[in-house]
């Protein structure tokens, strides 16, 4: 079996078992939580609706009132 990131042979019976080499391993640890610097980063606040969406508050003071 080969690691499929580098292609060289996994030779423990670890490595074998988890599928990948032990320094591709933490290549791959250190690169997780890194966005690329091209990619697009996007923040929600949770509590807010969407742009253009009313809250159902809102929707339902605006029924009553007519």
């Amino acid at each position: 079996m080969k690691c499929p990131m580098c292609n060289r042979p996994l030779k423990s019976q670890k490595s074998i078992t988890k599928g990948i080499g032990p320094v591709c391993e933490r290549k791959l640890e250190k690169l997780k939580d890194n966005a690329d610097e091209d990619q697009i980063k996007m923040e929600l606040d949770e509590n807010a609706p969407p742009k253009g969406q009313m809250k159902i508050d809102d929707f339902l003071k605006e029924g009553s009132a007519t």
